[in-house]
């Protein structure tokens, strides 16, 4: 699959494919035509995505493929970045934290 160029992905697709339209957050940050609080959206939106997918791994599910082992610390740096939490330890305990 040929990744579009960053200037041209708007922000519904990013918000609900940022995996597959960004290759690592840090180009979240780069994205010039988002503004601060859709970057946070897009990048809280990838870290659950990353936690859904490790629960899944735990479980054996077959569809689960594994992300780089410092996607969720990448991740967690760009919100950081943003002045934004990752809402990690917020709210009712899960698998995801």
């Amino acid at each position: 699959m040929n990744r579009k160029s960053i200037k041209d992905i708007n922000v519904e697709e990013a918000i609900f494919r940022p995996a597959e339209l960004f290759k690592i957050p840090s180009e979240v940050l780069k994205a010039t035509q988002f503004s601060t609080q859709d970057k946070i959206l897009i990048l809280r939106t990838w870290r659950y995505d990353v936690l859904l997918e490790e629960v899944a791994m735990e479980e054996n599910m077959p569809e689960a493929s594994g992300n780089h082992p410092d996607l969720l610390q990448d991740i967690d740096k760009a919100l950081l970045e943003l002045g934004a939490a990752s809402e990690e330890g917020h709210g009712t305990p899960t698998k995801f934290g």
